[in-house]
């Protein structure tokens, strides 16, 4: 059995991050249904003024781990 760590230990790999913000196409089902796997929700969608569409503004908030 292969062992991969999970996504969420790379994203926050570094100490000073408190969440990771993306905007995916809102039309781009692939990357927005990746996403929600991966734990982000979503916060908003929004149409950017040169934009001809909407994006999904996502967000996943660090958890802290408690140490033993």
């Amino acid at each position: 059995m292969e062992y991969r760590p999970s996504r969420r230990f790379y994203i926050f790999v570094n100490g000073d991050l408190a969440a990771f913000v993306a905007d995916p196409s809102f039309g781009n089902l692939h990357p927005v249904s990746a996403f929600k796997k991966a734990g982000f929700s979503i916060l908003s969608t929004v149409q950017l003024l040169d934009e001809e569409f909407e994006r999904h503004v996502v967000r996943l908030d660090r958890i802290e781990q408690k140490v033993l």
